[in-house]
């Protein structure tokens, strides 16, 4: 009668799950500011504004906000939120410079920066899950960009340390920085995936199949209610299509691998995704979709390189940050 039971109540959460259409959870640590040290008026208004812009897609206004945010932060350099949020608006600025027809030897400046003020973040807030990830993708992009092979091995090794520690959020960042860096022969290249499928095992309570990364809507209202009690696991406010993207970066390594049908099983399970209507990049899906072949020669070609041409893999993308964060 026991398991009897917990079917029954297990698939009375989904129900309700798919019934009210659960869609938010308690936004990451890197938007609180309480126990922290309260925030200046000056400091909130500039997280406004980089919000504002981040959300809405408009990189033509991150120059604007790393003004003030940068304004603010010489007024309260020890505010963990505010330094944070600098970092993150300096890393956008490098990592989409493509929008602006940029190189990344143009932009290192920003990603230098981007790197200091991450690391000094997690210093103020060690409790903080999501800046240490941040900081060392930095880390190795500087690396690759600096032709300096000790520093990218030194990013890497601290990828997979993070990634015991916290496999939900650094599983993913291991496999979404080091997929694109990395040679598709790689010995290593498999734990860029296993990165991707430890986060969803944590996540869903169970090991997912990694034969067959088919995630149908019930599971999709499975991860409703586990982003209850981790929100990395589900899309939230700050990151409102989180699995949208975290699935096509998955489809990108199964594809650069040479694994072209889970390729295509982890891209069409972005559409069942449950903000995928409003997600601005479908027709990068769409475009992947129909030039699969293609596509995982493209992504092999572009290895370690930062200045390719779309479609690239989504970490080399023109929409690295805002494939999860653009409303």
């Amino acid at each position: 009668m026991r398991p009897r039971r917990f079917r029954l109540a297990f698939l009375c959460c989904l129900s309700v799950a798919l019934a009210t259409g659960t869609l938010r959870s308690t936004p990451p640590t890197i938007t609180k500011a309480d126990p922290l040290p309260k925030q200046s008026e000056r400091a909130q208004k500039a997280g406004l504004l980089f919000w504002e812009a981040f959300h809405g897609n408009d990189y033509c206004k991150v120059d604007a906000v790393i003004a003030e945010l940068a304004a603010a932060y010489q007024e309260t350099p020890c505010d963990p939120v505010l330094t944070t949020l600098l970092g993150a608006a300096h890393n956008w600025k490098f990592q989409e410079r493509r929008r602006v027809c940029r190189s990344a030897a143009d932009f290192r400046d920003h990603l230098v920066v981007s790197l200091q003020l991450l690391e000094r973040s997690a210093k103020l807030d060690t409790r903080n899950r999501i800046v240490p990830g941040l900081a060392v993708a930095a880390k190795a992009t500087l690396g690759v960009l600096d032709n300096d092979k000790a520093l990218v091995d030194q990013a890497y090794d601290e990828m997979k340390k993070n990634t015991k520690a916290d496999v939900v959020v650094h599983g993913f960042v291991e496999g979404w920085v080091m997929s694109a860096l990395m040679r598709h022969d790689d010995p290593r290249y498999g734990d860029n995936l296993e990165g991707f499928f430890l986060g969803f095992d944590k996540c869903a309570g169970i090991r997912i199949p990694r034969l067959l990364p088919i995630v149908p809507r019930v599971a999709m209202a499975w991860l409703s209610i586990r982003g209850l009690a981790d929100n990395v696991c589900y899309n939230t406010d700050v990151a409102p299509h989180n699995l949208e993207a975290t699935l096509m970066g998955l489809g990108d390594v199964f594809l650069k691998q040479g694994r072209v049908a889970q390729a295509r099983m982890s891209y069409n399970s972005v559409k069942r995704c449950p903000n995928y209507a409003g997600w601005v990049y479908k027709d990068q899906l769409e475009h992947r979709l129909k030039n699969l072949e293609t596509l995982r020669d493209k992504f092999r070609a572009d290895t370690g390189k930062l200045d390719v041409a779309e479609p690239a893999m989504f970490f080399q993308s023109s929409f690295a940050c805002t494939g999860c964060h653009a409303k």
